[in-house]
């Protein structure tokens, strides 16, 4: 029979070990359920993690799209649900795009599990953007069950590379094509690049022909000592002079001088230097021909007899030669820095300085002459005759005033002298004349009147023809004696009353010849002899006594001729009553171009018809 106690006992521990069973099992249940949490919290963060990567992923099984991401669809602009299901395809431009793809990624994925390319996609709206595309098997044994991808959109990398490659492409072309010759020279001196113009500079073929020729045959001796002096300063870091000069012997051995300008360069992604070479020779020997020229204009001033100087805006001497100095009798440095103003030789003087100068300011026309007197430092008061004009910068920019002086006091003395001296000459010349004049009237008091008369037409025309004062003063000189030579001749053949024989005519003719004579010794301003020699020729050469012809005859002796026939047809004379001035007038006019100057003509007949010019006693 069974035992009670012992039948409870064992209830009780199958009980507990029951309930520690179930315990078990709850403990289980709830650590499934835990885990089946953590799993699904672990599935929620994967799967917001999948749609808000900054990345474009997505799946493709059997080359349709299984699966794509919030950014994979931004990127492509298509909506998930336009995309699952998809051939791949859809994402390229081309098939061969998709063919590379896929040849690539699975070449990549053979050899080290996974793909990378980079490749083009098209978007929705038919952009092209560049992507770097990056694959991974699901199963590395079986690639045909699909891979999972990421995108990455390097459009923007992609375009910056392209635009540094066509500036880089720029800058190699802009190098190559430069008219200077650029350098790009390593730290240790190794000619990394040369442009063609730094071979056409130092006259090589090639940049191996530079490399090879040694610099020391490249430069002058001179410029080869600096540039090792140079050389061994950036040695030691104590020298980088970015720009400096040098002389260089050509392959063909001319010389050519070159500006330097040397700088730190990036080049290949490392710092070298860029030296650019310049050539200077033409503008070098300008400057030099430009130096010559200016010394020689210097020394050309220097040793001017007039006085040379240059002022400022404000007037104030900047310059002047060594002349200029000795008319004003002060040193060098007490008139630089002064003006006219302080020489002039009263208020008024200074005032006609500072109106020309300043008009010349104003017009840009120069002082074509004026004359100033100043004071010198010895007290000394002085003329000079004055000349100037503006002077200009290289832009033609007024900077002040240049001008030529002379001392003429000394001259203006002489000529005042000599005025003087002509007109007592001119009192005692006009005395003689007189004298001879009235030798002449008690001589022949017919020939007397006809000279006086016919002067004074000769001068009434000359001034309508406007010649100059002192011509017609000459002319009328020479007027009044040029029958002179009839005082040699006897009385009764001057005042004969019948027609002359041949004989006497030819005696008459020879008084301009005796008139010259008489005159040719007479010291005179004027051609007095030589207008009385000339008083009977004609135009066409038939007058006498040299037969001249036109431009020979001097206008005063063709002016003479004109009024001696117009003044003795019109008057009487003793061999015949006069003619008249009709006849006279109607002589000339005739005649005119052939016998007499057609402009004398001209003018005689236009004084008598329309001024109404009358012969005295005619």
């Amino acid at each position: 029979m069974t035992d009670p106690s012992r039948t409870n006992q064992k209830l009780l521990e199958e009980n507990s070990v029951l309930m520690q069973k179930i315990k078990e099992l709850e403990h289980s249940e709830a650590k499934r359920k835990r885990a089946e949490e953590a799993f699904r919290e672990q599935d929620i963060k994967m799967s917001s993690i999948f749609r808000a990567a900054p990345i474009g992923i997505g799946m493709v099984i059997k080359r349709v799209l299984w699966e794509a991401n919030n950014m994979l669809c931004s990127m492509t602009g298509y909506s998930r649900e336009e995309l699952l299901g998809q051939n791949a395809r859809i994402l390229y431009p081309s098939q061969e795009d998709y063919d590379y793809v896929g040849q690539e990624k699975y070449r990549q994925i053979g050899e080290k599990n996974i793909g990378a390319v980079e490749t083009r996609w098209k978007k929705k709206d038919g952009t092209i953007i560049h992507i770097f595309l990056s694959s991974t098997p699901l199963d590395p044994d079986d690639l045909a069950k699909g891979v999972t991808f990421t995108a990455l959109d390097i459009t923007d990398r992609k375009q910056a590379e392209e635009a540094l490659r066509v500036s880089e492409e720029n800058f190699r072309r802009s190098l190559s094509e430069s008219p200077l010759g650029i350098r790009i020279v390593s730290t240790e001196g190794e000619t990394l690049y040369a442009n063609r113009a730094t071979m056409d500079i130092f006259g090589f073929d090639s940049i191996e022909e530079w490399q090879t020729t040694p610099t020391v045959k490249r430069y002058t001796e001179q410029s080869y000592a600096a540039f090792k002096v140079r050389r061994e300063k950036r040695r030691l870091g104590e020298d980088d002079s970015s720009e400096y000069g040098i002389d260089i012997v050509r392959k063909d051995g001319v010389v050519r001088h070159l500006q330097v300008l040397r700088k730190r360069v990036l080049w290949n992604g490392k710092e070298h230097y860029q030296v650019i070479y310049r050539d200077i020779t033409d503008r070098k020997q300008a400057e030099e021909a430009l130096k010559q020229s200016e010394e020689r204009y210097r020394t050309i001033i220097e040793e001017m007899e007039e006085g040379y100087q240059e002022v400022d805006l404000a007037g104030k001497f900047t310059f002047f030669n060594e002349s200029f100095r000795m008319i004003f009798g002060y040193g060098r440095n007490e008139i630089l820095g002064t003006s006219y103003n302080q020489y002039a030789a009263d208020n008024e003087i200074a005032k006609r300085i500072y109106r020309a100068y300043k008009r010349m300011y104003k017009t840009g026309d120069p002082i074509k002459r004026d004359e100033w007197d100043i004071v010198r430092k010895d007290g000394q008061r002085r003329t000079l005759e004055f000349f100037a004009s503006l002077l200009r910068d290289s832009d033609g920019h007024p900077i002040g005033f240049r001008g030529i002086v002379r001392d003429t006091t000394d001259r203006k003395r002489a000529e005042e002298e000599l005025k003087q001296s002509l007109e007592q000459l001119r009192r005692a010349m006009q005395t003689t004349i007189q004298v001879l004049v009235m030798a002449v009237e008690m001589k022949d008091p017919y020939t007397a009147g006809h000279q006086r008369r016919m002067t004074n037409l000769a001068r009434t025309m000359a001034r309508e023809m406007g010649l100059p004062p002192e011509k017609i003063e000459g002319l009328r000189m020479a007027g009044i004696i040029h029958d002179i030579g009839k005082i040699t001749l006897p009385t009764e053949l001057l005042s004969k009353p019948t027609k002359l024989s041949a004989i006497e005519l030819s005696l008459i003719r020879e008084h301009v010849r005796l008139g010259y004579d008489i005159l040719k010794d007479v010291e005179s301003p004027w051609p007095l002899a030589e207008i009385v020699l000339q008083h009977h020729e004609r135009m066409d050469g038939s007058g006498y006594p040299r037969g001249l012809k036109v431009e020979e005859i001097l206008i005063e002796a063709r002016i003479l001729a004109v009024a001696d026939v117009v003044e003795a047809m019109a008057s009487h004379r003793p061999y015949r009553p006069a003619l008249g001035l009709d006849a006279a007038l109607e002589e000339i006019e005739k005649n005119r171009g052939l016998l007499y100057d057609s402009h004398t003509v001209d003018t005689c007949l236009r004084i008598f018809r329309e001024k109404g010019y009358q012969i005295e006693g005619a």
